[in-house]
């Protein structure tokens, strides 16, 4: 950000700067390819992903990562009851 928008614009106020950051956020979200995405955009990335829906009656697990970097259910905390 601050080297593709910030350092390149000489804002004149906060409200110039928030206006241009607004844009910015706009067109890195919605238009700019990442390659950590394989060169999809993140909202791309985002309306790909299908939503998680939860199969307990509404109560999420908490996760943990395994030493491999996996996500697994950690059976050390009691679910939430509400």
């Amino acid at each position: 950000m601050k080297y593709e928008e910030v350092y390149l614009k000489a804002y004149q106020d906060g409200r110039e700067a928030r206006i241009g950051l607004g844009n910015y956020f706009r067109f890195y979200n919605a238009e700019r390819p990442h390659q950590a995405h394989g060169y999809r955009t993140p909202a791309e990335v985002f309306k790909s992903i299908p939503p998680v829906e939860p199969t307990n009656g509404g109560v999420v697990e908490s996760l943990t990562l395994s030493p491999l970097g996996i996500a697994e259910p950690d059976l050390n905390i009691a679910p939430i009851l509400s």
